[in-house]
């Protein structure tokens, strides 16, 4: 009698697929997020602003292709980095260059279309700069300084800010 073996041949169903997709995803999203950085450019002023189109940052077709991820996988892409503190290439007009955390922020700002100051918690920053409109001005009373200093170097700021953007 002969023996006959079988071999058993597993193929993956495709519910794993969507691990796999989501996987590829995050990746592109880190590999558009580490040329973003490393952009050499300027926000002229629209990181809060969403109506514009000009030669801004935010225009330039690595941040294009990185905002038309799906809105989900890049609030939570962007909400890890809110607190990395090293500086980035893109300069914020008028001020300083941003840091990553900033960054983030502010593509969080263009998915949502709403301002962190906008937010309840944090309204207190934008009563703050309707009051230092006035002169003497000063590079210390802006929300790109507030934002770096005072929020996004406080645990419990960055708690806030990670809550607040992930209930969106």
């Amino acid at each position: 009698m002969k023996k006959i073996f079988l071999s058993l041949i597993i193929i993956p169903f495709s519910g794993c697929n969507s691990e796999k997709n989501a996987t590829i995803q995050e990746r592109s999203m880190e590999y558009l997020w580490n040329q973003i950085i490393e952009l050499d450019g300027c926000t002229l002023g629209n990181e809060y602003d969403f109506n514009k189109q000009d030669k801004s940052i935010f225009n330039d077709t690595v941040w294009v292709q990185f905002l038309s991820k799906p809105k989900d996988s890049l609030k939570t892409f962007l909400i890890h980095k809110l607190n990395i503190t090293d500086t980035t290439k893109t300069h914020v007009c008028p001020l300083f260059v941003a840091t990553e955390g900033e960054l983030a922020i502010y593509g969080l700002q263009k998915v949502y279309q709403k301002n962190w100051y906008d937010f309840d918690e944090f309204k207190e920053y934008k009563l703050r700069n309707e009051i230092e409109k006035e002169p003497p001005y000063s590079n210390e009373d802006s929300f790109q300084i507030w934002l770096q200093r005072e929020v996004l170097q406080d645990s419990l700021n960055i708690e806030k800010m990670k809550n607040i953007w992930t209930q969106l």
